[in-house]
């Protein structure tokens, strides 16, 4: 397969892993080090939802992108968490970064739909 350049259409399992190992960075360096508290959480959630478009945008790819972030307290509780798309799975896609610390759970899931 020859190397294509940043601005040609490609599907989204060529970009799949970059894409992945991106977001994990988002997240690490949003939340690394934070405690959980619910009062800064939704700023959180902004924090790393944003970064990740602004990261995405980067790619200068022939997608449009959906970023999804739930920060969740680690605790007894359960969460179950379900989506489903109508696409062309031959180019479009998507990717879920799970990370946790002592204290909270953090879920970014990133859709990308190509134009």
């Amino acid at each position: 397969m020859s190397k294509k350049s940043q601005s040609e259409d490609v599907s989204f399992a060529e970009i799949k892993e970059d894409i992945y190992k991106m977001a994990s960075i988002v997240v690490e360096n949003s939340l690394n080090k934070k405690i959980y508290n619910s009062k800064e959480v939704q700023d959180w959630v902004n924090l790393v939802s944003d970064n990740t478009i602004k990261a995405l945008t980067e790619f200068n790819r022939n997608f449009k992108y959906v970023v999804t972030c739930i920060i969740m307290q680690k605790n007894e509780a359960e969460l179950n968490v379900a989506s489903t798309c109508f696409w062309n799975s031959q180019i479009d896609g998507y990717c879920t970064i799970k990370w946790e610390n002592p204290t909270m759970f953090c879920i970014v899931n990133v859709f990308a739909v190509g134009l």
